[in-house]
């Protein structure tokens, strides 16, 4: 993989401010978000860590970092309550007295005045910043932004609500760090590959010796390979791309902002075709995923969840022999299903999947991990097993992801069936 070397000039840290990040009640979402942003943007991100609403830590932890970043972000810790105290740490650590910004409290006056609420005190401590802070408006919530120089180094402050953040780091806070810092310009890509294996995404990296061209980060996230590719050359992050698009064509499905069920959705509704489902172990997760996409009712025109072997016979038509001798999960099981659902819905495309996603009800002869999933394409059909590994989410989320890939590359004529 290729490295940044680490240089104060460039350096970013990120704190994510708590207690419920800390004790698991909720996750932190913002970090990630801001880092991307930033990244694409040409600032490199050195740190991110959470930290407790505990005032001590707060402030000892933005002094050790002035010395070591030039841009320093927080969320949370800006509201009304007990608990929120990161105005305040900036306060110390910059040396710097809250004073009452009257702009604020303007703001925080028409914004309870219109939900009929009172403005009590403790809500006006919202709008008490550091002197000569740069403030960011929130125009959703009540908390605002804002900016302070110590020393070298820029704290900046966000609301912790990743609605309110969104809005000020992308209409304020983005624009103003690349104004003052001016970066260099980095070109990103995110490419999206399904139905593959993380080792033979890295085999390819390695033979075509793209780690060595560009920086390359590999991982994966809920089913799908993630390929981040940065360079400050669009030429070669170009070549990468292409090198990696051609190589591993059939499990490419998109890059940055696309999902792959609106690839699936796009694709399907380009070749006028029509989808339905079959689901039993991934209880429809399937269905979900394409009908999270808006206009998915252009081609998705149904789909039933058959957990039960009851549900196979009375909703699928799937026959009591063949069940008792096959097994649910079952190569033949998979196919009357697929095919059955394709004629049920009056579908161009069907697909259907069945398992053992554990952690019970594994055998030797059909192990937890053991899933198969039917096909159907224009009269003509194929069934894929595979024995994945993890948790049961894990094997159900892949599950689905796959199929959705076998959906693709089947409206894409990948030559799936052979021909």
């Amino acid at each position: 993989m290729v490295m940044d070397s680490f240089n104060i000039n460039n350096s970013c840290a990120i704190f994510a401010i708590g207690n419920e990040l800390l004790d698991g009640s909720t996750i932190d979402t913002n970090s990630s978000y801001i880092s991307k942003k930033l990244v694409k943007n040409g600032f490199k991100v050195n740190q991110i860590s959470i930290l407790p609403d505990n005032l001590d830590i707060i402030v000892n932890t933005l002094k050790n970092s002035l010395n070591k970043h030039k841009i320093i972000i927080t969320t949370g810790g800006l509201g009304p309550t007990f608990d929120d105290l990161t105005t305040k740490g900036i306060s110390l650590v910059s040396e710097k007295k809250l004073i009452l910004y009257n702009e604020l409290l303007k703001d925080l006056e028409e914004k309870f005045r219109r939900r009929k609420k009172t403005l009590d005190q403790e809500q006006i401590k919202q709008a008490e910043l550091p002197e000569s802070s740069t403030i960011f408006r929130n125009s959703i919530g009540t908390a605002p932004g804002f900016a302070v120089k110590v020393n070298k180094s820029l704290i900046v402050a966000l609301p912790g609500i990743p609605s309110e953040m969104k809005q000020i780091f992308n209409d304020y806070v983005l624009p103003y760090l690349t104004r003052q810092y001016q970066p260099n310009k980095t070109y990103t890509k995110d490419l999206y590959f399904s139905n593959i294996t993380e080792s033979a995404v890295n085999k390819v990296l390695l033979e075509e010796h793209i780690t060595q061209k560009v920086n390359t980060t590999l991982n994966v996230s809920k089913g799908k390979i993630i390929v981040r590719l940065k360079s400050a050359s669009d030429k070669l992050l170009n070549e990468a791309l292409e090198v990696l698009q051609d190589k591993l064509r059939a499990y490419y499905f998109g890059a940055d902002d696309e999902t792959l069920e609106e690839v699936v959705v796009e694709s399907l509704e380009k070749k006028n075709l029509t989808l339905s489902t079959a689901e039993s172990c991934t209880g429809g997760l399937v269905g979900k995923y394409i009908t999270n996409v808006p206009g998915s009712s252009n081609i998705y025109n149904g789909g039933v969840i058959v957990y039960s072997n009851e549900a196979k016979i009375k909703l699928l038509n799937i026959d009591k022999k063949l069940l008792e001798e096959k097994g649910a999960v079952s190569y033949e099981v998979a196919r009357d299903m697929a095919l059955n659902a394709s004629s049920i819905f009056n579908t161009d495309v069907s697909v259907s999947i069945t398992g053992i996603a554990g952690p019970g009800g594994g055998s030797p002869e059909k192990p937890v991990g053991l899933v198969y999933i039917g096909l159907y394409y224009k009269g003509k059909y194929k069934i894929f097993r595979y024995y994945l590994s993890g948790n049961r989410d894990n094997i159900r989320e892949r599950s689905a992801s796959i199929a959705m890939s076998l959906i693709l590359r089947a409206s894409r004529d990948e030559g799936i069936f052979g021909d």
